[in-house]
């Protein structure tokens, strides 16, 4: 009886170090399959192209001041996810997603030092800049506009960024907060 009392044991004891080595793994890894985020293993750009001069980055017209003292706080609340996951000011630190600081006339993937995914290093290296308008078709659908992007998020959450008068207020915040 006190054998298989120890086999029981021993074989109790790799399958819980097993399930406990998958469940390590699966911990590590959700982040990246879920959100996209960077897992331990790549590593960052480091080249950064130079910056467009092309002055129709922004529509005609676009100014970049608010209406009123509610057009700028509903933006700052439409822009509130997006915090999350992006800094603006110059020098931040990247969070899950880049820096956007002047991001408008750059090229695709062309923050130093973050991980960027191999979709957007395609486009950059096809010579792609972040207009208003690409940038705000993005931003209505990431994976639509580049496909493989890391860029996720739950339509449910992100349900305003479908509306295009949140998503220019949001992208208006942005613009403003990265002069």
């Amino acid at each position: 009886m006190s054998n298989n009392a120890n086999v029981y044991t021993t074989q109790a004891k790799v399958i819980h170090g097993a399930f406990i080595a998958v469940m390590i793994v699966v911990s590590l890894m959700t982040p990246y399959w879920v959100f996209g985020l960077v897992p331990f293993f790549t590593s960052p750009d480091m080249e950064v192209l130079e910056r467009s001069t092309d002055a129709t980055i922004l529509p005609e017209g676009y100014a970049l001041t608010w209406a009123s003292a509610e057009e700028e706080a509903q933006a700052i609340d439409d822009f509130n996810w997006c915090r999350n996951c992006h800094s603006l000011k110059e020098g931040e630190k990247h969070r899950t997603g880049p820096n956007l600081y002047q991001i408008l006339g750059q090229p695709y993937a062309n923050q130093p030092q973050f991980y960027y995914s191999a979709p957007f290093k395609a486009l950059r290296d096809e010579g792609a800049i972040w207009t208003y308008e690409a940038l705000d078709a993005f931003i209505k659908n990431p994976g639509a506009e580049v496909p493989g992007t890391r860029m996720r998020y739950p339509p449910a959450i992100f349900e305003n960024m479908q509306n295009d008068d949140a998503r220019a207020r949001a992208m208006k915040y942005m613009l403003i907060n990265t002069q």
